[in-house]
This record gives structure tokens, sequence and C-alpha cells, in this order.
């Protein structure tokens, strides 16, 4: 038989080279997936950058592409069109209300009322002792009034109460009863359960005025019954009844009267971008609010004029029974703007506040007239809307300079920035043409000119 000698050193080396080959192989392959998905998130950016590049694109296409992007998904609201200011005609608004007697309509801008009409009341509940009788109107107003039926505890006479036998007294809680209620004639009914706040049981006392317990056995001064008598000490514990189909023990839990009661709002928090000479390019409003029954709370918008801006649409169920809905405003408003927010729970229960949004200017300042004058460039430019008039205002230029045409559109934050309506060229060596493009208060920038500088 033949015998092959095998070289383990030159075996293990193979092994070796194979192990980093195989490292090397897959350290390409993820540097691979990286740059992909890098790429893909670079290429999204520069398409939105072009987006804001193209004069001809709309703040809806680029806010669109940003949330793309993003993943913002609030509620943006546009409320460039609104017709504003308080004396003007409008459609009326009208929010519920109720008094004690009757339930009507009213608008909440000019306080005209209509639909009033007299309750239609009805009571819900036994009328037993302990529960509570809840009046409120079939017609879903909201108008309910819950009243707690109380005990009316009747005492008894001395001679009852004092029984030295035990017979009036509770061997198992250290309590003596006082009386009973002459309504249904229970006898554990504590102060506050009876109309007259005296209540059906009163711990049993010593002559010194301690509460007999399980470790202060004595004779009671009321009851008149022998504690250091008893063969059997009891001793109290706190415990909740079992469920009588799981053995589980839970608290106890019920509902004494229908769902009458509208979502609470619990904040309206307004975030505004920088505010400067009552301005603002955007607007934030969260709306955030509870409900103790619904585990759906319905918010919708609208302006002063009764306009609707968003329908009623779900708002977000964080648990614990709250809710939060988030509104983006832009456009241009110039004037006051009074937002109606609604909410409505699942049984159509409704609530209404106004909130105050502000003043916006998303409309870029315009350069009317550029003109050279010896060593300076003289400018005049306005902020002025087509139909709302002056915005922010104009609060500056910046400008680029070149060798050659680069059809340049200036961008924020992007050249040399002056306060001033003049920029100066006299040092301005090797430069053949000058991008300028206005700057109104709230960063607005607007479309770029260009001058081509003498040579």
């Amino acid at each position: 038989m033949d015998t092959k000698k095998i070289n383990f050193k030159k075996d293990n080396g193979s092994v070796t080279l194979f192990v980093l080959i195989a490292m090397i192989f897959f350290l390409i392959v993820c540097f691979f997936i990286y740059t992909s998905s890098n790429n893909k998130k670079i290429s999204q950016m520069r398409e939105l950058e072009q987006l804001k590049k193209n004069y001809e694109s709309t703040a809806e296409e680029i806010e669109s592409k940003y949330e793309s992007i993003t993943g913002d998904t609030a509620t943006n609201v546009n409320l460039t069109s609104l017709v504003t200011g308080e004396d003007v005609s409008h459609t009326h608004v009208y929010e519920k209300k109720y008094d004690d007697t009757s339930h009507w309509e009213e608008c909440f801008i000019c306080g005209n009322v209509q639909n009033k009409q007299e309750h239609h009341k009805t009571t819900t509940g036994t009328g037993s002792c302990g529960t509570y009788l809840v009046e409120y109107c079939t017609d879903g107003c909201g108008y309910s009034v819950s009243t707690y039926v109380y005990h009316e505890v009747e005492l008894y006479d001395s001679d009852v109460v004092y029984d030295e036998s035990g017979g009036n007294t509770n061997t198992n809680t250290y309590y003596h009863w006082l009386g009973k209620c002459k309504n249904c004639g229970s006898t554990t009914i504590s102060k506050t359960e009876d109309k007259n706040g005296q209540g059906s049981t009163q711990q049993c006392i010593d002559e010194d005025g301690k509460a007999i317990t399980c470790s202060n056995r004595k004779k009671c001064v009321v009851c008149g019954y022998d504690w250091s008598k008893l063969e059997r000490i009891s001793h109290q514990v706190n415990s909740i009844q079992p469920n009588e189909e799981d053995g589980k023990t839970y608290a106890l839990n019920f509902t004494i009267s229908p769902d009458t009661q509208a979502p609470t709002i619990n904040n309206i928090q307004i975030n505004k971008t920088e505010i400067i000479n009552g301005f603002s390019k955007k607007a934030t409003i969260i709306v955030d609010c509870s409900d103790s029954y619904s585990d759906v709370v319905d918010i919708a918008l609208y302006d002063t004029q009764g306009n609707c801006l968003v329908d009623y649409g779900t708002a977000t169920n964080n648990g614990n029974k709250t809710f939060t809905r988030t509104y983006n405003f832009y456009g241009d408003i110039y004037d006051k703007v009074t937002a109606a927010i609604y909410l409505k729970d699942a049984l159509g229960n409704e609530q209404m506040v106004k909130v105050d949004i502000g003043k916006l200017d998303n409309t870029a300042p315009t350069i009317t007239k550029s003109e050279l004058v010896g060593n300076k460039v003289i400018l005049e430019a306005n902020d002025r809307h087509e139909t709302l008039g002056e915005g922010s205002g104009v609060t500056g230029y910046r400008y680029v300079t070149s060798s050659r045409d680069m059809n340049k559109r200036i961008m924020s934050g992007e050249g040399t920035f002056t306060e001033v309506n003049e920029i100066d060229i006299s040092n301005m060596d090797n430069v053949k043409y000058l991008y300028i493009a206005p700057v109104d208060k709230v960063g607005n920038i607007g479309q770029t000119i260009k001058i081509e500088l003498p040579t």
C-alpha cells in the first residue's frame, strides 16, 4: 500500500487565504449597498434643490417633494386666498349652546341665533339609594345634570344601640350600628352617602376615646360590647371581591350616565418661524385633547368666514384617551386670521375653540429698478403681494459677482448681503456680471437680476 505524507502547514495556509478572500468580498458588497442607498438620498435632495431653483416650481410641489424625502405627514393648509377682516359679510359658523331650559345654535362671529328650542328632557336611572339620576336632553344638545340619590339614615333609639350581647355590633369589623336608611333599609352607609352626613355605622371606642382594634380589645362605651371576650381575633385586610367567573381580582368599574361630554382640549400649541414685523413664513398648530369615553376624536378647521379649511379627520390616538392633530399653515395672509377648531367624539359631542394664527408672508420681494450711477448700482424694490399689499418688507439684497455669464439664481445664505440699496463696484476687479436678489424680513428671496458691468 502507498503511503502519502500530508503537509498540514501548507493546508492551513490555504484555509487562511480563503477566509481573507471571503472577508474582502463581504466588505465590497456592504460598501456597494451603502453607496447605492446614499446616492439615492443625494439624488432626491438634488432634485428638491432643482425644484427650488426652477422659477416655475410651486410651493405645493416643493412641499410634496420635501414630505416624500423626510416623511413629514402633518396636514398643510394654504391660507393665501382667505378674505380677512372683522366687518365683512360672512357665512355663519354656528356653535351649539344651551342653558337649563333651552338649546340653540349661535354664530360665533356675529352672535346670530337660530333653531332655539326648549329641551326635551328625560331621566335615566333607577332612583335607588347610592346611584345617580341623570336628566338630559334627548335632542343631543349636551345638556345633562346628574343627581346623586343619597341614603337617609334614621337613627336607632339609644337602648337599641347599646346592646352588651353584641346584637348591634359587627364583631368582624369593630363597628356598631347607629341606624338604617329609611328608604332602602341599608345599615352600611358612610357619612358621605348619607343625606344628613351622619352615616349608619360607627367604630367602637373605649373609655379613653381610642378606637377598638385587633390590638386594643376593650369594652365599647357606645354599644356596650366587651371585645376582650372574643375568642377569635379579627384582623382587617383591605381587599376587593374576586370575579366569580375567572377568580381574578379586579377594580370595580361602572358607568353612571350616558356620554354627553365633548372632548376636552388640554393644550393648543402654536409654533411659528421667526416673527419679524408681525409676520412669519410658517405656523404650526398642535391640538392636544382627551375624551373620557370615546376611542376616536375627529378634528376640523374653519376660518372666520365659515370656510372649511380642513374637513373632519381622525386625530392620532396616543393612548390613555389622549389625541393630537398637527396643522402646518403657509401661504400669504397679511391681516389677522382666527381659526375655529372643532373637535367631535364618536357620539357626536362637539367642542370648538378659536385660535389666532397671525400673519404669514411667503411672497418674495421684487427689484423694480436698477441703475448704474458712477461706480454704484442703485436699487429699488418692494415686498408687495399683487392683491394683499405690502408684506413683511424688504430688508436688503444678496449679490454674487462673476467674470462670465452663469445664468445664476441666488439662494438663501449665498453671496454677499447688504442692507443698503446701493452696491459699490469700484473695487470689483475682473468682474463682468453682477447678480442681485432682494430679501424680505422673514427670509423670502426674490428673483435674481443680472447686470452687465462696463469693461
